[in-house]
């Protein structure tokens, strides 16, 4: 242990030493406000636990641990975790490597935008919803997504979307 961690670890600070914080116990309620900074535990936390935070950058979430606020802005508000895009499964996604490709292509789709994504039998467990959000916060800017029917903000296409149209629609099928 350095001379920071140990007087971070003095001060009360859990060092994790982990890009998966929620895995080791670190797990953000629904609706609570963080200030997380690696891109596949951000999506993971706004999208499947339904917690807030923005990518944040080494010295913003320093900022937030030491004052326990950080920015209301961002995903942090209800507006912005709305579903942009549509995103029509027809092609099977099963297995955890297709997952994998699955959030590859949509973060090219969308880029930085929310993708909704619906289709039939999508029932994927947590680890390939954690694949997936990495492999689309890889390919694109992707911080949150809503599978309908699986994640807590999308228990319907609408109530995901906020009553708004999309700005597209992508289908995912075999090709």
């Amino acid at each position: 242990m350095n001379d920071s961690e140990r007087y971070l670890a003095e001060k009360g600070v859990d060092l994790l030493s982990t890009c998966t914080p929620y895995q080791v116990g670190n797990v953000p309620r629904f609706g609570e406000h963080c200030a997380w900074m690696e891109s596949s535990a951000v999506v993971y936390i706004n999208s499947v636990l339904g917690a807030r935070t923005n990518t944040e950058g080494r010295e913003s979430s320093a900022a937030s641990m030491l004052t326990g606020r950080t920015p209301y802005c961002g995903y942090h508000l209800d507006e912005h975790r709305l579903g942009t895009h549509l995103i029509e499964v027809t092609h099977p996604v099963v297995t955890t490597e297709d997952w994998n490709v699955f959030g590859y292509w949509v973060g090219e789709q969308v880029q930085d935008a929310v993708p909704v994504i619906v289709g039939p039998g999508l029932t994927p467990s947590p680890v390939q919803l954690k694949q997936f959000g990495a492999a689309a916060a890889s390919s694109g800017d992707v911080e949150m997504y809503h599978v309908v029917g699986v994640t807590p903000e999308a228990s319907t296409t609408e109530q995901a979307l906020g009553g708004r149209k999309p700005r597209a629609t992508s289908v995912y099928d075999a090709a």
